[in-house]
């Protein structure tokens, strides 16, 4: 026996808004932000992945035919990273890097490198890179608490005594009459 057309209906209207509800999170899952932002769909972020990763081969082929024109396309597909995912701390963080290093744009890095770490507290290079980007500025006392930072939490070997070395010059520098 068929069910009537009206039983039908409140059954289809019924398994509807039960996967309505099951599609919404209720609470953001561990690790997002609570900005009361929704979390990214599965799409944004791949598409979000996809453009980072994108932005590294324009990188790498800048990097390695020293081409500025590669250095500006890696931006823009970090850009376009960003715009899918505004949540992608990495894409922050290696833009932040394109605008100080390859760019020579230490004042447009700042905000991505503070960003990056706002999102991920893990990302102490970050703070390691963005006190490079204050020291191109001459804002030495930023610099300096930017590297002591690092030195608190960052572990590369490498990078640490360059952090400790800078502290070292950079108070120098600020001491001198």
């Amino acid at each position: 026996m068929r069910p009537s057309t009206s039983t039908a209906k409140c059954v289809m209207s019924a398994r509807s808004s039960d996967t309505k509800e099951r599609a919404q999170p209720s609470k953001p899952k561990t690790g997002w932000p609570a900005s009361g932002q929704p979390m990214p769909s599965l799409l944004a972020r791949a598409l979000a992945l996809l453009y980072y990763l994108l932005a590294e081969s324009h990188r790498y082929f800048g990097n390695r035919y020293a081409l500025k024109s590669e250095q500006q396309k890696a931006i823009r597909a970090l850009d376009r990273a960003i715009v899918h995912n505004p949540h992608y701390a990495r894409a922050y963080l290696e833009r932040g890097i394109l605008y100080w290093r390859e760019m020579d744009q230490p004042r447009s890095a700042i905000p991505d490198l503070t960003l990056a770490y706002e999102l991920d507290r893990n990302l102490i290079e970050a703070k390691f890179n963005r006190g490079i980007a204050y020291q191109q500025l001459r804002a030495y006392p930023e610099a300096i608490a930017d590297f002591e930072a690092y030195l608190t939490d960052g572990h590369h070997p490498y990078w640490r005594e360059y952090a400790e070395t800078m502290i070292r010059e950079l108070k120098e520098w600020t001491s001198e009459p």
